[in-house]
């Protein structure tokens, strides 16, 4: 299947998301973009739980490379997320901030090792004002079935 007018956008710092958001593509034949923070997350578990908690604490969110452009051309957007500290993980606060997504359909996909979605629906809303949000999909632990997945994606819409 092809769906021109999908685009899934998402950052993964530990492969869970980009893993998800691969297996939404296949399904869903969406055109996929990966979020890069500038510069790189580093390798460190605890230094990246530093950095993510100050920008979440300062806003001072970090810049993308490369941005996901031509964002027009597209009128539904999954947009995928590790849960970090309860909400959207700053690159994907970035994306948020930086594109222009009214009168856009927008579902956001979280991966987490227990926490849920936490507040990212909530979130997402109110980053998104001038867009439709969706209902989302959390993923805990080992993952989502093809089935679930299915059903997901036919509740918004997309299959």
């Amino acid at each position: 299947m092809m769906n021109s007018n999908l685009l899934i956008v998402y950052f993964s710092q530990s492969n869970h998301t980009r893993q998800l958001a691969q297996a939404i593509q296949r399904q869903t034949g969406g055109a996929l973009a990966e979020l890069l923070p500038d510069p790189p997350y580093p390798a460190s578990y605890r230094a990246v739980v530093q950095r993510g908690q100050e920008e979440l604490h300062t806003g001072n969110l970090p810049p993308l490379h490369p941005s996901v452009s031509q964002l027009d051309r597209y009128d539904t957007l999954l947009v995928g997320t590790p849960n970090w500290f309860g909400t959207i993980a700053p690159p994907v606060q970035t994306f948020l901030k930086d594109s222009d997504l009214s009168g856009k359909r927008v579902a956001p996909f979280c991966t987490n090792g227990g926490g849920g979605f936490g507040t990212i629906p909530q979130d997402l809303e109110r980053m998104c004002p001038a867009s439709i949000c969706l209902p989302g999909l959390q993923v805990s632990g080992s993952g989502v079935s093809e089935e679930q997945l299915s059903h997901w994606l036919r509740q918004i819409g997309v299959l």
